[in-house]
């Protein structure tokens, strides 16, 4: 099974956000910038795109947040809303300015994410978070902030159920290539391509890098290395897959069988091991 409850929230936006209640904050999961990993040459080296990009994200990801300010975010969810894995999880947060004239976007992809998907656009009021014009130099940012916390407690409210692995879906093979990094602690690229095999997963290494490239965008995975090899490592983080084992496997207990894993590398590989645990404040 994989689990898609409690992972990281993709956002055009920065920072860790939290929900209020009662006198209190509730984190919610931190924000990724896709931007930030866009202009990087690892990206270009993977993807063609950033369309490609965030449809293999979204299916990683709680939320999408994009907040509609410029020509370029107007660009993108024209984009985004025809995408199914990408609109279904997308926040669309715009104001009342643009939402009143009714345009092309108003009546195109915002009406279609309004039939399609609860909860999907919400729209600011210019005069409560005290935006004049088009100048945002009044902003009252704890007004935004309290705005913002309506529409992300909603999202966040609802639960996601475990689903079965689905070998045609980038984001469980992603899933599973991460839990299987979380089982061994770390692994090399052959190593992630040909156990991914035993689980009937048929995947190019391009593929399979570009999956990798997004397992370390949302902060599950990293890349380390020691002598000649490069291990792929997971972080700290909620499991990304639940393996079912048989019924004679010779040791069920998850924390016990990884521990016994690592033991195995302290002993024969000891490079390996270092890559697992090395701090990450000396990658």
């Amino acid at each position: 099974d994989l689990d898609t409850r409690s992972h990281a929230a993709s956002s055009h936006g920065t920072e860790r956000m939290g929900i209020p209640q009662a006198d209190s904050f509730v984190p919610i999961n931190p924000l990724v910038l896709a931007e930030d990993f866009t202009k990087s040459s690892v990206f270009s080296a993977h993807y063609a795109d950033i369309l490609e990009f965030e449809s293999d994200l979204a299916q990683i990801t709680e939320l999408i947040i994009l907040f509609c300010e410029s020509v370029g975010s107007f660009t993108e969810l024209g984009s985004f809303a025809t995408v199914d894995e990408i609109a279904k999880r997308l926040l669309v947060v715009i104001r009342d300015f643009y939402v009143e004239a009714n345009s092309f976007i108003t009546l195109g992809p915002i009406t279609s994410l309004r039939n399609k998907h609860d909860h999907s656009v919400y729209v600011i009021e210019d005069e409560v978070v005290g935006i004049k014009d088009n100048s945002h130099e009044g902003m009252d940012l704890k007004a935004f902030r309290d705005t913002l916390n309506i529409p992300l407690k909603l999202r966040f409210e609802k639960d996601r159920e475990p689903t079965t692995f689905n070998a045609e879906r980038p984001g469980h093979i992603i899933k599973l290539a991460v839990g299987l990094i979380q089982e061994y602690g770390a692994l090399k690229f052959d190593e992630i391509s040909e156990t991914l095999k035993l689980f009937s997963v048929d995947v190019t290494d391009e593929r399979l890098r570009a999956f990798l490239l997004c397992a370390k965008t949302v902060g599950w995975i990293t890349s380390r290395v020691k002598g000649f090899d490069e291990f792929y490592v997971a972080l700290d983080g909620d499991d990304a897959a639940t393996f079912t084992l048989t019924e004679n496997a010779p040791n069920k207990n998850r924390r016990r069988r990884r521990s016994m894993i690592r033991e195995h590398w302290e002993r024969n590989e000891p490079s390996r091991f270092r890559a697992i645990t090395a701090r990450p404040d000396g990658e």
